[in-house]
């Protein structure tokens, strides 16, 4: 039987094929051997569960001139498109270099970065990264790839994988086709570029499958397919507990109406807790009144939010991810679809939760104003001129609230009428996924994958 190697090298990409059994349908056809990070005991299990021989995936590193390599692609990519995100990106390094010799680090870089943005001086840097991985190839990989002989390498986040890069390069070394899968639906305008590239490309939609064949010229539309992503089938799969129950199990009332809040990264969302705080404080002026239930980003772990849990207004959910390689643990899933489900107006900062408050046609209300006193280094109304999510403003599908002073009338207005944008939350879905949208993305992926390993 054909064997391929899967590397996970991020928590959420264990979450998206280990866990509703991608991994599983893809050894129905072929035999998988998985490269992955391993947080902890109970995501070990949850791998073994693919019926796929396991091995960790751990940092060998890279000698410096081949991170500087990659640092200047990186960069030097974000200049060649220049998008809101990555302009914003660009300016966040900058504020970053306060120390003088830093500022002038950061200066050369740049000025390096800009001479190669273009794509034949791209295509220049990622011929040089492999030149450079030829002097410095890795024992471990080359034994590891000697005794698996993979016809297909998947690479489960196309960025933010700089632990399987030695392994990633060495498949391009020896001509072993890599397909990626495109984990987020900003990542291709606002987090680098995909180092190295792949053969094969899985998308969420057809815009952006058209954006990766924009933005890499070498990519052909044969190999990329739009599929969908797994981390959304779960809000297909019918609920396993009543309302009541998992109200009360969480210290909800069912007999008060409940307004989600899931928060962001603390360095882009400086603030946050206070404009949590005054957003519960408002619920005594509405009736019946509310009840927050409070989401706290799996990857904050600054305790920034714990002086609020003495409110009386705001309920904090449990905290279902384990904090090495940003893990969401295999409980995360269920839970975090029947809060959406539950809920009656979900509250945010440009986050992809608003697309899943739409799966369940719940009212969204985005945060465009910062906290009294606080200067982000992207203030918040930028967010939502970002390319990836203009579209949601633009769709009418979301309540943006620039000001603090209008939250509660958006409040009142999104529990009182809640199918108010009832037809411009399921145009938005319908257009940006129909038709992916449906629960099978993963059998999707799994078929996918299969078909071009068959077909090497």
């Amino acid at each position: 039987m054909r064997s391929i190697v899967a590397i996970l090298p991020r928590g959420e990409a264990i979450r998206n094929f280990a866990y509703n059994g991608v991994l599983r349908r893809i050894n129905q056809r072929l035999s998988v051997r998985v490269l992955s990070v391993i947080p902890c005991e109970v995501v070990h299990k949850a791998l073994r569960l693919s019926g796929s021989e396991i091995e960790q995936l751990t940092d060998l590193g890279m000698p410096w001139i081949m991170r500087y390599v990659y640092k200047i692609m990186d960069m030097a990519h974000g200049r060649m498109i220049w998008s809101r995100a990555a302009e914003e990106r660009w300016k966040n390094r900058d504020r970053e270099s306060r120390v003088r010799q830093k500022q002038i680090r950061r200066w050369v870089n740049k000025v390096v970065a800009i001479l190669f943005a273009h794509r034949v001086g791209l295509s220049l840097l990622e011929r040089i990264l492999l030149i450079l991985y030829r002097f410095n190839r890795k024992p471990q990989v080359i034994a590891y790839y000697d005794r698996v002989q993979p016809v297909l390498v998947f690479n489960g986040s196309h960025v933010h994988c700089m632990i399987a890069v030695p392994y990633l390069l060495e498949a391009r070394l020896r001509r072993i086709p890599i397909a990626s899968f495109l984990f987020s639906w900003d990542n291709l305008t606002s987090q680098g570029r995909i180092i190295p590239q792949s053969r094969y490309y899985l998308a969420w939609n057809r815009h952006i499958q058209q954006q990766l064949l924009n933005m890499y010229p070498n990519c052909r539309q044969e190999h990329t397919v739009a599929v969908g992503t797994p981390q959304f089938d779960i809000h297909q799969v019918e609920p396993s507990i009543s309302k009541t129950d998992f109200m009360t199990l969480h210290g909800l009332l069912p007999s008060r109406p409940v307004v989600l809040y899931t928060s962001g990264m603390p360095n882009h969302m400086p603030g946050e807790p206070e404009i949590v705080r005054n957003i519960a404080d408002l619920f005594s002026f509405i009736s019946p009144k509310p009840q927050m239930a409070l989401r706290v980003y799996g990857k904050d772990r600054t305790g920034r939010f714990d002086s609020l849990k003495k409110h009386p207004d705001i309920v904090f959910m449990p905290d279902y991810w384990e904090p090495s390689y940003h893990t969401p643990l295999p409980e995360d899933d269920s839970h975090y679809a029947h809060l959406l489900r539950y809920c009656d107006v979900g509250i945010n900062i440009a986050s992809t939760v608003s697309l899943e408050l739409m799966m369940y046609d719940k009212p969204v209300i985005n945060v465009a104003y910062q906290a009294t006193g606080e200067m982000p280094p992207v203030p918040f109304r930028s967010f939502y001129d970002f390319d990836h999510y203009k579209p949601l403003v633009e769709s009418g599908a979301v309540s943006l609230v620039e000001h603090e002073e209008d939250m509660k009338d958006a409040l009142k207005r999104a529990l009182d009428e809640p199918n108010q944008l009832a037809y411009q939350r399921a145009h938005l879905l319908q257009s940006f996924f129909d038709p992916q949208l449906d629960g099978h993305a993963g059998d999707r992926i799994a078929h996918q994958i299969a078909t071009w390993a068959e077909a090497l």
